[in-house]
């Protein structure tokens, strides 16, 4: 049954770097709720060969989707964060056409990429003053074409119809701009960290306007590799170790890891040492915007992502940054039933590591027609009725959301 007419909004696909995570909403009697909801971790490492990648990610998404209760086969996808590459630039103020031509050759300039290798979108952050001259900054996105034609292909594999492909910044924007519809809310600044296994991406709005977009090196494999190296363990018992904590919140409940206390505290200096660096990170991409853009500093700093449950991380942000930081609720103002995140509660945490997979959902009735507001940045698909379109045409279609 198609979501159009059941009231089921396209099926979320976050693929990340720790595996996938789907989850659909729908509309329902004025309130919004999550009908079905699956996860997935990857079994091998990440191919570099496209075809090999394609295999490797429909065989994941397989898994995923059989645990049931998804509604037809639309969904919105996203790539995953180390497949996207950005460069924020100072252009001269131009129209969409004009800024379309020259995002292509900021990014095979500025990010060395091959002409006709990749395609490029673009975020319009704002005004800013460079000398004498107001200039636009510009957030400039490219991804190659074979990771974008191997992402959509595996998504075919499995039986799904892509409606569009953007990159998780955008979609965990949409989940936390969403509700912001009013003029006034316009000037409401908000600021999301995003704390992966691969990293960790800063996003900062104004209204419903993406207008700073910065990934980070620090995220759960780079404090899983620094436990194995100070500690000489093997990597699965660090990981293990990292979600026993997460799953604790620093609480010290005792497990079947109780064997392992002898490591607590010389793993909780080691990842503390790396929140530390990620809290300064996170604050110098602060006082660029707040430079750049000269308006107000966000009120909260909102922590997602599947990392996002480690002990001490809002604590050792906000002593950084100086502001109030606190774990998302994606799921403000939506009904969740028992059964839809039955399971799905690993590491104990908040429900903010689904924050993409729910802007990826709220992307079908809930993202603007506006470039800027909450925009999707790579290259969209017209959804075709009576015929499937090849994953070329996915990847170059320049459809409305």
């Amino acid at each position: 049954m198609s979501f159009l007419h059941s009231g089921n909004e396209p099926i979320g696909v976050d693929v990340g770097t720790w595996g996938v995570k789907l989850l659909q909403m729908r509309r329902w009697r004025g309130t919004w709720e999550v009908v079905a909801a699956a996860r997935c971790q990857y079994q091998t490492p990440r191919p570099d060969d496209p075809d090999q990648r394609r295999a490797w990610l429909a065989d994941t998404l397989k898994q995923a989707l059989d645990e049931g209760g998804f509604h037809g086969a639309d969904c919105v996808s996203c790539l995953q964060p180390s497949e996207v590459m950005l460069r924020a630039v100072r252009l001269p103020k131009m129209s969409d056409t004009e800024l379309g031509k020259a995002a292509v050759w900021e990014a095979t300039d500025r990010l060395d990429l091959e002409p006709g290798t990749f395609e490029s979108d673009w975020i319009r952050a704002g005004e800013v003053v460079q000398g004498d001259d107001a200039r636009d900054e510009v957030i400039v996105i490219a991804a190659s074409s074979a990771d974008i034609s191997a992402h959509v292909e595996a998504l075919i594999d499995c039986g799904l119809r892509p409606l569009a492909l953007e990159t998780s910044y955008t979609a965990i924007a949409r989940t936390f701009t969403r509700t912001l519809r009013r003029e006034s809310d316009q000037n409401i600044v908000q600021m999301m960290v995003d704390v992966g296994a691969g990293g960790t991406s800063v996003v900062l709005t104004r209204g419903q306007k993406i207008v700073f977009v910065k990934r980070l090196s620090v995220g759960g494999e780079a404090m899983r590799s620094a436990i194995v190296d100070l500690l000489n363990i093997e990597p699965d018992v660090a990981a293990r170790i990292r979600i026993q904590r997460m799953t604790d919140r620093g609480e010290g409940s005792h497990s079947e890891l109780d064997t392992e206390q002898r490591y607590r505290r010389a793993v909780y200096e080691v990842v503390r040492s790396q929140l530390h660096e990620l809290g300064r990170e996170v604050a110098l991409c602060l006082r660029y915007f707040s430079v750049t853009f000269r308006c107000a500093r966000p009120s909260q700093v909102l922590v997602c992502g599947g990392e996002s449950g480690e002990p001490h991380l809002e604590e050792i942000l906000s002593e950084h940054l100086k502001i109030e930081c606190e774990q998302s609720k994606p799921f403000d103002g939506v009904e969740l039933s028992s059964e839809c995140l039955g399971g799905h509660e690993r590491r104990g945490a908040t429900h903010a590591e689904w924050a993409a997979a729910a802007g990826l959902s709220f992307r079908g009735r809930e993202a603007s027609t506006a470039r800027n507001s909450s925009p999707v940045v790579m290259p969209e698909s017209k959804p075709q009725s009576d015929q499937q379109q090849s994953p070329g045409e996915i990847a170059r279609d320049k459809g409305a959301a």
